[in-house]
């Protein structure tokens, strides 16, 4: 009986170990392409620890993990949150979102561990499944799928641009391990070094400076590893000197296309035109210094007619949003300026129904439309740094809205720092940083 009974657990570890394993595959292969089998792969992860049983060991097991513990202390600290918060309904819709916070660790390190041939074959999927994401997106890149594309980066239909580039930089981090450790024939290595080049080409597509800088520095550092452990000294040295010159002349190129944004030209502006052409006065905003294409931009600003003579043109109310999510009133003014044009009634006739659709598909400066590709996403981002630094809106900007959501994350922490706030009201403190 007592040999049925061990025949019996056995098996049962078995079918863990093979749902735990599929699981894995499914949750990898989601990463990129769908929440629906990351959800699937979650209940097949929670299947596997109930069926695989032997609770107490896996219990003991957790709890003299410290990684694990750490990934778990910060669900208990959102639990701790309920105690003190004052939005209920939001706190438990959190935890609800975060509870893989809870889960996953307790999960993932208490299993069975992976043999090498497992853990390769996750890999692959992992990569293969970022591949075939790269393929949709090239897919609707090139116009295939009919969606209507404002920006590049909205080629990424299941994830957001940002979180899909980071996956294919760990992908270009994982072909960099499997030419390194496999012992396949020159072929095999070769498909690999095809891939890196094509997640790498896939990125300047996507226009994703976040994906190549990732992606550069992990390229960089498996290779100093590798020169390192081979005591490939005057490689190595050579290596970080060219990635030393690289770094020195980015950072050159950046500060010189800042100092072109802020060169104007030069005007009196104790002399400036007080009224349109139609009589109505002109707003120069004197202390607003902004620059687009060595125009002020917020001189010779005439809103009423502005207004009135946009929505003559387009079916985009002049008070709302363009198809970037800005201000369709400054992408105008903006669009304007770097053509030379006063913003009123009669700088508004000059501009031709191209230009009109420019603005309305968020273009701020005739300049963007030599910018394609990764230099006009370079160039683009000077911009954004330069517009924010001046005092502009960083509004429909993905980069500099993140500094504010920094600061904004650091009054909060400021003002609540020993226990911050209740786990539902974060949004309602950031709402009021941002107010």
């Amino acid at each position: 009986m007592n040999s049925n009974l061990a025949l019996s657990v056995e098996k049962r570890k078995v079918v863990a170990d093979k749902i735990y394993f599929i699981s894995l595959i499914l949750l990898v292969v989601g990463m990129p392409l769908s929440l629906f089998l990351i959800s699937i792969s979650q209940f097949g992860l929670v299947s596997s620890f109930l069926i695989g049983g032997d609770y107490f060991k896996k219990t003991k097991r957790f709890f003299t993990n410290k990684v694990c513990l750490s990934l778990t202390a910060v669900y208990v600290m959102h639990i701790l949150g309920l105690l003190y918060t004052t939005d209920y309904n939001y706190a438990f819709n959190d935890l609800r979102i975060k509870a893989p916070l809870l889960l996953l660790p307790f999960i993932l390190f208490t299993a069975s561990q992976l043999n090498a041939k497992q853990f390769l074959i996750v890999l692959k999927f992992f990569v293969l499944a970022c591949l075939a994401g790269t393929v949709v997106s090239t897919y609707v890149w090139w116009g295939f799928s009919k969606k209507v594309i404002t920006d590049t980066r909205q080629i990424s239909i299941f994830i957001s641009h940002i979180r899909f580039s980071l996956l294919i930089a760990i992908s270009i981090f994982s072909c960099i391990y499997f030419i390194a450790k496999s012992d396949k024939t020159i072929v095999v290595k070769g498909l690999h070094a095809g891939l890196i080049l094509w997640f790498v080409s896939f990125l300047i597509i996507l226009e994703s400076m976040t994906g190549l800088i990732v992606g550069g520095f992990a390229v960089v550092a498996c290779l100093l590893q590798h020169l390192i452990q081979r005591k490939r000294y005057a490689i190595t040295t050579a290596l970080l000197f060219t990635a030393a010159v690289f770094i020195g002349f980015s950072i050159n190129y950046f500060l010189t296309e800042i100092r072109k944004l802020n060169t104007e030209e030069l005007i009196d502006l104790s002399h400036l035109p007080q009224r349109t052409a139609k009589g109505n006065l002109y707003k120069h905003e004197l202390f607003n210094a902004d620059v687009e294409n060595g125009h002020r931009i917020f001189l010779y600003v005439a809103y009423d007619e502005l207004k009135e003579e946009w929505d003559k043109r387009s079916t985009i109310a002049f008070d709302s949003l363009d198809q970037k999510q800005q201000s369709v009133k400054y992408t105008l003014i903006r669009y304007m300026t770097s053509k030379g044009l006063h913003k009123d009634a009669e700088g508004m006739q000059a501009m031709s129904a191209a230009d009109i659709n420019n603005v309305e598909k968020g273009i701020g400066s005739i300049v963007q439309l030599n910018q394609t590709g990764l230099k006009g996403r370079v160039e683009n981002t000077i911009w954004e740094l330069n517009n924010y630094q001046q005092g502009g809106d960083p509004s429909g900007h993905t980069l500099t809205m993140r500094f504010v959501f920094w600061k904004a994350s650091l009054s909060v922490i400021k003002n609540n720092l020993l226990f911050g706030v209740g786990t539902g009201d974060n949004k309602t403190a950031l709402n009021a940083y941002y107010e």
